[in-house]
């Protein structure tokens, strides 16, 4: 176990703290990218594609589907949604992701391609080609979930700096800050044991290789789109990444962006073009035996829920 308590019993703590002690509430949002593949691993011809992508979009009307740019790849989104922390919790976007998966494998007897069809969520499923990531968007809101703080936030166009109402005291910039400045101590958390999932952050392919963030920027760890709603969106897990593992780490960077126990981080300046040209930048643990390496996430979170 990487954590020193269960992720289940971790995220609903960091829930209710930070509803309990800065009245915040959270909502996410999710991106997950797919290929849908044949039995020969090839990625099935568009019409066929299609055809079970408007499926999709009738069976679940709570998502929404697209085209991705790798050969034969796709994704699927949901709408923000809070985590409930009075009830046991449950990783509801892995149950959407096996879904999502039974529906595709489901449609050989619609569609009528002679090959059985499969959703493929690893992260790195063909080396000359896009990884399948899961982005995840992250909007914070006072007690009574209405309003939206970051809507607040903007990025100045001059400065390059993110400018917001003195009441909310730089909130996304301290958030942010903290992400990155947690990023690597944490990315064992997030990314596992798996070298597949570190082998999917390499220059070439928009994934991100260095702890960095910027304004409609695909290519940084963090990226503040630039279509409301004003979010975060955090591009670092994979297809196959926990949800949970990701959320618990967002939350923690959260709260240690709050709490005054936060060692002193630096703001890193926003990263203009493609990061991937930007040598100066921390690079994230590419590896294994490097994030484990580096992983201090169980002690910080001890010391936020003081455990």
């Amino acid at each position: 176990m990487v954590l020193y308590r269960s992720q289940q019993d971790i995220i609903i703590q960091l829930l209710k703290t930070l509803s309990s002690q800065h009245d915040i509430i959270v909502k996410f949002g999710v991106e997950v990218e797919f290929y849908m593949l044949d039995e020969q691993n090839k990625p099935i011809p568009d019409d066929f594609a299609n055809k079970i992508l408007a499926g999709a979009e009738l069976t679940f009307p709570e998502l929404c589907f697209c085209k991705e740019k790798g050969k034969g790849q796709y994704e699927f989104s949901t709408k923000a949604f809070e985590v409930d922390a009075d009830t046991p919790y449950q990783d509801h976007i892995a149950s959407i992701k096996q879904r999502v998966g039974d529906f595709i494998s489901d449609q050989n007897k619609f569609i009528q391609f002679a090959k059985k069809v499969s959703a493929n969520y690893d992260p790195k499923p063909f080396i000359d080609d896009y990884g399948s990531s899961m982005h995840v968007h992250l909007t914070l809101h006072p007690g009574d979930g209405l309003e939206n703080i970051f809507e607040h936030c903007f990025i100045d166009s001059t400065t390059s700096t993110i400018v917001t109402n003195k009441s909310f005291d730089n909130l996304l910039l301290d958030v942010i800050t903290s992400i990155l400045h947690l990023l690597n101590p944490s990315i064992y958390l997030i990314l596992g044991d798996d070298e597949s999932e570190y082998q999917r952050l390499q220059a070439g392919y928009m994934a991100p290789i260095n702890v960095s963030w910027g304004g409609n920027n695909r290519t940084t760890a963090i990226r503040i789109p630039s279509s409301p709603p004003r979010r975060l969106e955090f591009r670092v897990p994979s297809a196959s990444s926990s949800f949970t593992a990701s959320a618990i780490f967002l939350l923690a960077s959260v709260l240690h962006s709050m709490d005054q126990i936060k060692m002193v981080a630096k703001a890193l300046p926003r990263t203009h073009g493609n990061a991937q040209d930007y040598p100066e930048l921390e690079k994230i643990c590419s590896s294994v035996q490097e994030a484990k390496e580096r992983f201090s996430l169980d002690c910080i979170i001890r010391q936020l829920l003081r455990d």
